[in-house]
């Protein structure tokens, strides 16, 4: 009998997805859509609750529950179901008022660290 030995496979990958369908992958459009990155990944195992992995993704778009993210950073380590790194995301925002003679609006990078 042929059997598959799943936890002992050794992986390296590489994806680059732009404007992917994830919410019809997932059969769940409201919440997910269009995804663009670039991707690396290697490791040992490929089953969900023994795998060991490094990965790293730079997300230039990716559609979450009504919302647009845009760079979105992706940058550590997977042990069965844990994630242990970081997830970096800049955010821009524009302030809503203008100064009086300002011949444009000023443009701010604000830098937001979850914890």
């Amino acid at each position: 009998m042929f059997r598959l030995r799943w936890i002992e496979e050794n992986f390296r990958s590489k994806i680059s997805l732009v404007k992917f369908d994830a919410g019809r992958l997932m059969m769940d459009t409201a919440m997910f859509g269009p995804v663009s990155l670039k991707a690396e990944a290697s490791g040992r195992g490929l089953d969900k609750n023994t795998i060991r992995a490094k990965i790293r993704a730079d997300v230039s778009q990716v559609y979450l529950n009504g919302y647009n993210y845009h760079n979105l950073v992706v940058d550590g380590d997977i042990t069965g179901r844990k994630f242990e790194g970081q997830i970096n995301l800049m955010i821009n925002m524009q302030p809503s008022t203008l100064t009086v003679g300002q011949p444009e609006p000023q443009r701010e990078q604000y830098n937001l660290n979850l914890i």
